[in-house]
């Protein structure tokens, strides 16, 4: 019996240390760690020629400021399909002071969004590229993300970019995810047409606006239940080991 009681409050207390832990997890909350919302002018953002994009006080997604410019579309015969890069933050200009840059695994970097527009005849698929700066890391390559969504011509449309190994295709840029997204230097927002697909358009305006950094830091508290919880599996473990000898 009095063996039978102390697996019943092993019991009790592991799953208790389950609930906290579990609760504790749920409670973190996502926080902005960059943003920009060029109110300010285009703080350093760059269009696809490295040239300075027009800062527009009005007419963004919420009525405010945003950047545009006025450029063509050709499709290429890339293997991969055309990557056409719209927009360009990087830590030489824009990401100075609007910390897009850095370390986005310690930083626990869930998600990337941001307001995107263009005034093309059809519609268009969202494409983000995210490389580092072989330079300052010594860690070379790019990863890119395809798959995020149409964006229907003259509106604007929030495209979020999940932070995670599923969402990016590092091969376009060599290296591999771990790398690139612990030296991010360069945002590059634009769209993509797979393969086979041949389009072209001249004087088309793409727009940006409201880019958002989000990220979801871990409890320490978390850590610290999911340890205790870890000792207690262990303990029990071992008595059960000892008592079947």
């Amino acid at each position: 019996m009095r063996l039978k009681s102390q697996w019943a409050l092993r019991a009790i207390v592991s799953n208790s240390i389950l609930t906290c832990f579990f609760l504790l997890a749920s409670s973190a909350h996502a926080t902005t760690i960059a943003f920009e919302d060029f109110q300010s002018g285009s703080n350093g953002w760059l269009d696809r020629d490295s040239g300075t994009p027009t800062a527009n006080a009005s007419g963004g997604h919420d009525g405010g400021a945003y950047i545009s410019f006025v450029g063509d579309i050709a499709t290429n015969t890339a293997s991969f399909g055309s990557a056409l890069v719209e927009f360009r933050c990087q830590t030489a200009t824009c990401a100075a002071n609007n910390s897009f840059d850095g370390n986005w695994i310690a930083e626990d970097v869930v998600s990337l969004s941001y307001w995107f527009k263009h005034s093309a005849a059809t519609t268009l698929q969202a494409y983000v590229r995210l490389s580092t700066n072989y330079g300052l890391s010594g860690v070379g390559g790019a990863a890119s993300a395809i798959t995020l969504g149409d964006v229907l011509p003259n509106t604007w449309t929030q495209v979020f970019v999940d932070i995670e190994p599923s969402q990016f295709d590092p091969s376009f840029g060599g290296g591999n995810y771990n790398d690139i997204m612990s030296n991010i230097y360069k945002i590059q927002p634009g769209i993509f047409f797979p393969f086979g697909d041949v389009y072209n358009e001249t004087g088309v305006t793409f727009a940006l606006d409201d880019v958002r950094l989000t990220a979801v830091p871990v409890p320490a508290a978390v850590w610290l239940f999911g340890s205790g919880l870890a000792l207690l599996f262990g303990y029990k473990g071992r008595r059960r080991i000892r008592a079947a000898t």
